[in-house]
């Protein structure tokens, strides 16, 4: 999957950043609210391996379920364990469409 540079949502722009590694090392991404960024990393911290595009896809759909519910004025927004669920199955739904 390709992964954007930018998104709408409601009525305001949101930005995708890449970076090589994440300052923690448990985490691949991360949802700026205030500033309306999406990081996605490219690498593990831990090991400093490259992580497959899948995986990459996956924190996109992640970062972006929690963009999307911040825009809702969900109390789900910071849910991390819905967040997970519905961004997981979200992503192999896009990533197994037939067009």
């Amino acid at each position: 999957m390709i992964i954007p540079k930018q998104v709408k949502i409601g009525r305001n722009k949101w930005y995708i950043k890449r970076v090589h590694a994440m300052p923690r090392k448990q985490h691949r991404g991360e949802t700026d609210l205030f500033r309306r960024i999406l990081t996605v990393s490219t690498h593990s911290k831990a090991t400093g391996a490259k992580y497959p595009e899948a995986i990459a896809s996956e924190v996109f759909w992640h970062e972006l379920t929690h963009a999307i519910l911040y825009d809702m004025n969900s109390p789900l927004t910071h849910n991390e364990k819905f967040v997970d669920a519905f961004s997981k199955r979200l992503n192999q739904a896009v990533n197994t469409a037939i067009l």
